[in-house]
């Protein structure tokens, strides 16, 4: 039960942080038209879309690393009291 509150809280800080940092890259180079809502047009939404898409998928790589580290430490823990 506490590694599912673990995995719940990194899920939450990475894709918080991925979501973030991509959207203050883009607002870096001059696509801060595309966050105000009331001139969101098709480029505007297929970027924000395309930001979400790219923050999905390194929150869902990093989990998986995350996973894969603990079970090693699990398989390590088990080996080492068997």
């Amino acid at each position: 039960m506490k590694n599912i509150k673990y995995l719940l809280i990194g899920f939450y800080l990475v894709s918080s942080t991925c979501y973030v940092s991509i959207t203050a890259l883009l607002l870096m180079f001059g696509h801060d038209k595309y966050f105000i809502l009331n001139e969101i047009d098709f480029t505007g939404a297929l970027v924000y879309f395309g930001v979400a898409i790219v923050a999905f998928i390194l929150a869902v790589f990093s989990l998986t690393t995350l996973l894969s580290v603990m079970n090693f430490k699990r398989d390590q823990e088990i080996a080492q009291l068997g």
